[in-house]
């Protein structure tokens, strides 16, 4: 049997927590946090292929960790996924790195799925 893809969700709304759990918990083993503080913690605990990024979170700004773990050879195989209210954000950030794509909020189960599949490489 195949692993399950490994997700981590950083998102501190409660409400779209719940939104991507039930997206994504059928196909991929998913680890939620809503703190920069305790992603980095999840992160250096364990490999994840994708982490879904909100860029507006309350102790500091997504793009931070980004920053971050960019610097961090062994994160980079480490697809991100952005999700943020901020419009213009998008084409900054993919002319910056191309192993990240952004989705602005609100978005569709349908566009999440597509974006996932677009941003993972198939096994």
């Amino acid at each position: 049997m195949l692993m399950k893809k490994r997700i981590l969700i950083v998102e501190d709304d409660e409400s779209h927590q719940e939104f991507l759990r039930q997206a994504l918990k059928d196909d991929y083993e998913l680890v939620v946090v809503g703190r920069l503080d305790n992603a980095m913690k999840e992160l250096n605990k364990g490999k994840f292929d994708l982490m879904l990024l909100d860029i507006l979170l309350p102790d500091g700004s997504g793009d931070s960790l980004l920053a971050k773990i960019r610097g961090i050879p062994r994160f980079n195989n480490l697809r991100v996924i952005c999700m943020t209210i901020l419009g213009n954000l998008e084409e900054g950030m993919i002319q910056l790195d191309p192993r990240v794509r952004c989705l602005a909020k609100p978005f569709s189960e349908k566009t999440l799925k597509e974006t996932i599949n677009e941003v993972l490489p198939e096994e």
